[in-house]
C-alpha cells in the first residue's frame, strides 16, 4: 500500500485501498457493530444510501478539484437534486449542478476563503501513514499546505455549524488529518485546520473557520481510541442484558 503524501490518486483508489479513513473512524465510535457490519462484512443492507446532500457536498468538491466544470441540465436531475440514471453516462466526475455551481461562487467571493483556497499547493491530497498497531490509516485534505489544511463543508446555517461538528464528527476529522500531516511532515505541532463553511440556500454564505487547539486535540483522542479498537477486531460482545440508559 502506498504511503505518504500522495497527490492525484484516483477516488476509487482511495476507498478501495484498505487504510481507515475519518467515515469508518465515526462508525466505529458510534457503534462498533454497525462498522463491522458496514465496513468489515460489507452487508448491502447496512450501506449508506445516497442523498441530495450527499450528491451536493460532492460537486462542491469537484468545483474545488477541477480547474473547470461542466454544469448539468436541470432536466437531467431528479426532484431530490441526483442525477438521474439515464443521464449518468453523458456526465463525468468534473460534472455540478447549477445550485452546486452558486455555492462555490459563494465560497470564492468570500475574500478569506478565496486567499486560503489560492494558497494551497494541491486538493485532494491524500496522507496515508501505518500505526504502530499495523493497522493503516488515511486522509483526503480538500486543500493541502505545508502550514494548513482546509476542508469545505456545506450547511443549512452558519450559526448551526458547531452542532453539525459534534454530529458528523468533523472533530474526529481535524484531529486525524492535522496528525496525519504532523507524522508526514516531522512536524512538532499540527497544522493550522481551516473549515470553509457555505450555506445551502442563497445568498449563499460562507465563512472560513479555524478549528481551536482543544477540538483537534479531542478528535485526535477518539481517533486514536477508534484505531485502537479497529486494529484489536473489538466489535462488542453480543447482548445478554438489558442496559441501562444515559440521561443527562
Amino acid at each position: 500500500m502506498k504511503t505518504g503524501i500522495i497527490h492525484g490518486e484516483k477516488n476509487e483508489d482511495y476507498h478501495a485501498s484498505g487504510a481507515v479513513g475519518h467515515t469508518m473512524m465515526c462508525d466505529y465510535l458510534c457503534d462498533p457493530e454497525a462498522y463491522y457490519n458496514r465496513h468489515v462484512l460489507r452487508r448491502p443492507d447496512w450501506q449508506r444510501q445516497p442523498s441530495s446532500a450527499m450528491s451536493l457536498g460532492s460537486m462542491v468538491h469537484a468545483c474545488n478539484e477541477h480547474r473547470y466544470v461542466q454544469v448539468i441540465d436541470e432536466e437531467d436531475l431528479t426532484s431530490t437534486g441526483l442525477i438521474r440514471k439515464a443521464a449518468q453516462k453523458k456526465y463525468g466526475e468534473a460534472s455540478v449542478t447549477p445550485h452546486a455551481k452558486w455555492l462555490w461562487q459563494g465560497i470564492l467571493d468570500n475574500e478569506c476563503a478565496s486567499a486560503i483556497i489560492s494558497t494551497a499547493v494541491g486538493k485532494e491530497v491524500v496522507m496515508r501513514a501505518q500505526d504502530p498497531s499495523g493497522l493503516y490509516v488515511q486522509a483526503k485534505a480538500d486543500g493541502y499546505h505545508a502550514d494548513f489544511i482546509y476542508d469545505i463543508k456545506t450547511t443549512r446555517s452558519l450559526k448551526a455549524f458547531n452542532y453539525a461538528c459534534r454530529d458528523y464528527g468533523y472533530d474526529v476529522e481535524a484531529g486525524l488529518y492535522c496528525e496525519l500531516h504532523k507524522q508526514l511532515n516531522g512536524r512538532e505541532n499540527w497544522p493550522d485546520f481551516f473549515f470553509i463553511v457555505v450555506e445551502t440556500d442563497y445568498p449563499f454564505r460562507c465563512k472560513v473557520l479555524k478549528a481551536p487547539y482543544e477540538m483537534i486535540l479531542a478528535g485526535w483522542e477518539k481517533a486514536a481510541m477508534a484505531i485502537e479498537g479497529i486494529a484489536k477486531c473489538n466489535w462488542g460482545e453480543p447482548q445478554t442484558e438489558p442496559e441501562e440508559m444515559e440521561w443527562k
